[in-house]
């Protein structure tokens, strides 16, 4: 890391330098729109294979990182330290708003790599709901020794990224994930970016948008798409609909929930293209269509309750909406809703909501690979300064882990509800 403060204005002083200060200044903003402030703010030097062992050193102290001596042993304060055991520094939070923040060049010996991504699993699944993992890559300046795994390393080379390129080095945040997508905010709104210079990946496996999608109803421009049978039916109010039934007057006044009107005769098939507005997570990595899942829990009016009730099992009636061709477009949410009459069986009033929610099956990644991962990404049999050995195989890890605990934990994209009159 050395190799990074030989120039007084590299690329890695000013963002470091940047971070630090808003640590002590600024007052992240949650998805719930409250300020939390970090409190009781700790600072470690990194290279020994304990946590226990961690030398913690003063806020002064941590300033120092812009100068040689915080890295090559010559004051006694900051001792030579071996290898960036970054595992050592993931440790189950002692509480629930705890962020931490590492700083590394992620340069990881081979064995290291399985251990990180254990600690890393431990930790998102830790006695909390919110967790994530964001990762700031930036190429910097450098002119210094490459330890590819370390300072024992027989591979290690010199390197000056005036005469080649830039070096990487990255900037890992765990904790909460409104806490981790705020500072990723702040640190990359004001920053001069190029996809060259500086990437930036957020996993999430708990929540995947800032808040559930929520249904955009069809609009009366929209009825010219619908079969001509189905579309007598229709009486669409946006954003309200109210219907007579028997000598009950329904009235739906929820903007978010789709009305239709089906004739009691009616048998054909008709497919409705939906959208929903969506409140994305920036950094997330794209979600894979296939791994969107959709389960429908359907009630039926009672004329004598006057209100919707749980409907004992019928299969067919859980048939009579079908979602597929999941699409997202920015902000929206692009799908088809596949409605059956036929499964609809009788005169009724009938409330369907669906919930969709990631679920990818065994073997199957939730996530986009993201192209940074291989381009930055050298092997062993490379001496690349301008890259990080085995950063693909920690990014594969990191979307692997991602993957396996949304297969157990399902987050959700949305609940998308339909009012379906028929007769």
């Amino acid at each position: 890391m050395e190799g990074f403060v030989a120039n007084p204005n590299s690329q890695y002083i000013q963002w470091v330098s940047d971070l630090l200060d808003r640590f002590r200044t600024t007052q992240s903003i949650g998805f719930d729109g409250r300020p939390h402030s970090l409190t009781n703010l700790q600072y470690f030097r990194l290279g020994t294979q304990n946590q226990s062992d961690h030398k913690r050193i003063s806020d002064d102290e941590a300033l120092r990182f812009q100068t040689p001596e915080f890295y090559n042993g010559k004051n006694r304060k900051f001792p030579l330290l071996n290898v960036s055991e970054i595992d050592t520094a993931i440790a189950e939070p002692d509480t629930p708003n705890e962020l931490t923040v590492i700083v590394t060049d992620l340069y990881q010996a081979e064995d290291n790599l399985a251990r990180v991504t254990s600690q890393v699993k431990s930790y998102l699944t830790a006695n909390n709901s919110s967790y994530g993992l964001g990762v700031i890559g930036i190429k910097s300046e450098f002119q210094g020794t490459v330890y590819p795994e370390g300072l024992r390393s027989s591979g290690k080379f010199p390197y000056d990224s005036k005469e080649v390129a830039s070096r990487p080095f990255y900037i890992l945040f765990l904790g909460q994930i409104d806490e981790i997508n705020f500072y990723f905010k702040e640190l990359l709104k004001d920053k001069s970016l190029t996809e060259e210079t500086v990437r930036a990946v957020i996993f999430s496996p708990f929540r995947v948008y800032e808040k559930p999608a929520s249904l955009e109803p069809m609009k009366q421009e929209d009825l010219t798409k619908l079969p001509i049978e189905v579309r007598k039916q229709q009486k669409l109010s946006v954003p309200g609909y109210s219907t007579k039934f028997g000598n009950v007057v329904v009235t739906i006044s929820d903007p978010h929930v789709q009305a239709l009107r089906i004739d009691s005769r009616s048998s054909t098939d008709f497919k409705l293209t939906a959208k929903a507005t969506l409140a994305p997570i920036k950094y997330l990595p794209i979600l894979k269509p296939s791994a969107f899942k959709a389960t429908i829990i359907y009630k039926t009016f009672d004329r004598k309750k006057k209100q919707f009730t749980e409907t004992p099992q019928q299969p067919a009636l859980a048939q009579a909406l079908n979602f597929s061709g999941w699409e997202q477009l920015e902000n929206t949410l692009q799908f088809s809703v596949q409605v059956q009459p036929q499964n609809i069986q009788g005169s009724g009033l009938y409330f369907f909501e669906t919930q969709v929610v990631v679920s990818p099956d065994r073997g199957e990644d939730a996530l986009e690979s993201q192209d940074w991962w291989n381009d930055w990404s050298s092997n062993s049999n490379e001496r690349r300064g301008d890259k990080t050995h085995n950063l693909k195989k920690f990014m594969d890890s990191l979307e692997r882990i991602t993957t396996e605990i949304m297969q157990q934990n399902q987050p959700v994209v949305g609940r998308f509800c339909y009012l379906i009159q028929k007769g």
